[in-house]
């Protein structure tokens, strides 16, 4: 009556209801047609997840809001809206929330720690400088990492130099070639020999090898000195640094140096 009063008048021969079959046939074929022509979907973002890929905690919250979205009924009326409107922001909420596990991938060259690296699951960590070590080549790092699972140290892997040392006589002509390792010795061959001359030694050091190196055979002439060990000690003394040495001892090697004959100054 009191709307009657304000004027208003209703033909219920021309109500809409919504819960009416003849109604909601129409909605359901529009919605139908929407989903055959890919302007409707399924929202399956929640169920393509990797538990692997998240932190425990958060991937827990998330399947318990999944489990509760598509508990939710699908033939609800409009008056209960705020069930599906909760459910689903209840997950969006759990989705944005997930935590992606991260792993600490370490990079080590002989024991010692270079690097290390926060990454994500999934991604590449990025390998650090390559790292150089005295007498050896880097040759690679003992594991991939392009693809981040687990935690990982990841072991720097290097390969020995080698060297050659070529024994000569005293015209040059090859008597042996020995290819050695880093820091390792070479062996001489069995000693030369040269008319009117008696064999002296090896002028040249092949010991703690660390370059390619020629060492050559030293003669005396029948009744004359030797002077093969004072030119290898001359040889060794010229490849030492002042700045290496205290200053004392080194005025002392130089005074010796000067003592020397002129024939045994290489």
């Amino acid at each position: 009556s009191q709307l009657k009063k304000v004027g208003f008048s209703f033909d219920w021969s021309r109500v809409v209801d919504t819960t009416e079959e003849d109604y909601y046939k129409w909605t359901q074929w529009i919605f139908l047609k929407m989903f055959e022509n890919g302007l409707a979907f399924r929202d399956t973002s929640a169920e393509a997840l990797h538990a692997e890929e998240y932190d425990e905690t958060t991937w827990s919250t998330l399947v318990t809001a999944l489990n509760e979205a598509k508990a939710v009924e699908r033939d609800l009326f409009a008056e209960s809206q705020s069930i599906i409107d909760n459910a689903a922001n209840a997950l969006i909420s759990a989705t944005n929330n997930l935590v992606v596990k991260t792993f600490t991938v370490t990079f080590v060259v002989d024991g010692e720690t270079i690097s290390t690296q926060t990454i994500t699951y999934g991604k590449s960590a990025t390998a650090p400088t390559e790292p150089t070590k005295t007498g050896y080549t880097f040759v690679e790092w003992d594991s991939d990492f392009s693809v981040v699972t687990e935690e990982m140290t990841i072991t720097a892997i290097f390969q020995i130099k080698t060297f050659t040392v070529t024994f000569t006589d005293f015209d040059g002509t090859p008597i042996k070639e020995e290819t050695v390792s880093y820091g390792q010795n070479a062996t001489a061959p069995d000693d030369p020999s040269r008319d009117g001359y008696t064999f002296s030694g090896w002028i040249g050091t092949f010991t703690n090898v660390s370059a390619d190196v020629t060492i050559t055979a030293s003669y005396t002439e029948i009744g004359k000195a030797s002077y093969v060990e004072l030119d290898n000690a001359i040889n060794s003394a010229e490849k030492l640094q002042e700045s290496d040495y205290e200053a004392t001892t080194w005025a002392s090697m130089k005074t010796v140096w000067r003592k020397i004959p002129p024939r045994g100054r290489i």
